[in-house]
């Protein structure tokens, strides 16, 4: 299989959203990125939020935020993973993305994600 890039796995969740909870947008969720690193950067700088949501990273001790350089214009309300609940992941390590509990691989994602995501998760 082909690896996916930012934009595809972006699309898969904004899918898996809207299959999850009836819309495709990140108001009032908590998501957690995995992974310091450029892929994960590609898919934060998509993320559109409102001052309920709320980011939270997980990467090497000390090293959680270095590179997210605009994570901060992108959300207000963001830190390091202390434990929280989580609604969405965004795992760049493991390759894949969890939402209300179902995990995907994104290798799994095929030609059309967007679509895919509503199939996958719609309840």
């Amino acid at each position: 299989m082909t690896t996916k890039t930012p934009s595809e796995v972006f699309s898969y969740i904004r899918g898996a959203l809207r299959g999850t909870y009836g819309v495709e947008d990140f108001r009032g969720k908590s998501v957690l990125v995995i992974g310091v690193n450029q892929f994960g950067q590609d898919i934060v700088s998509k993320l559109c939020f409102d001052e309920k949501a709320k980011l939270f990273f997980v990467g090497s001790p000390g090293q959680e935020l270095m590179n997210y350089f605009y994570a901060y214009n992108i959300c207000r309300a963001i830190e390091p993973w202390q434990g929280e609940p989580i609604d969405i992941t965004i795992d760049t390590e493991a390759k894949r993305v969890v939402i209300d509990g179902t995990a995907v691989s994104f290798e799994m994602i095929g030609e059309e994600p967007y679509n895919e995501g509503i199939h996958d998760f719609y309840c």
